[in-house]
């Protein structure tokens, strides 16, 4: 007998969507600016990550956490903060990666993007969206 999926499940399966579609908005706006439009590298990241950002920051609110009627400026303000403890914790496991092990890149990005994503999720379900 199948089991059904859990409403935690379903929701988790979202939020990868949500992560696959904003990945794609990021590269395709990272490769639009830098190779058409010769954007600076930095004003470039900055840009496609925003960008992505909100979509990302929109998508969870409306359709990953269904939370659509709740005040907006405190989940804002949540969603900032968790992206820059994000963002800190994604490049201080990156530095310890490289610094203790020096295995190839690609592993250090794909684990300190699986670390963030993990706790932005949890962070996101317990606090942002609660």
């Amino acid at each position: 007998m199948i089991k059904k999926s859990t409403f935690y499940e379903i929701r988790f399966v979202r939020y990868c969507i949500v992560g696959i579609i904003t990945l794609v908005l990021y590269v395709c706006i990272f490769v639009l600016l830098r190779d058409f439009f010769s954007t600076p590298l930095v004003v470039t990241i900055f840009f496609a990550y925003g960008v992505a950002a909100v979509v990302r920051f929109i998508l969870h609110r409306s359709w990953v956490f269904d939370r659509k009627n709740v005040i907006v400026h405190m989940q804002t303000v949540r969603y900032i903060v968790m992206l820059l403890a994000s963002y800190a914790l994604s490049s201080v496991s990156a530095i310890i990666l490289t610094e203790v092990y020096s295995p190839p890149s690609i592993v250090v990005g794909f684990f300190s993007a699986v670390l963030s994503s993990i706790f932005a999720y949890l962070v996101s379900l317990l606090w942002v969206f609660r």
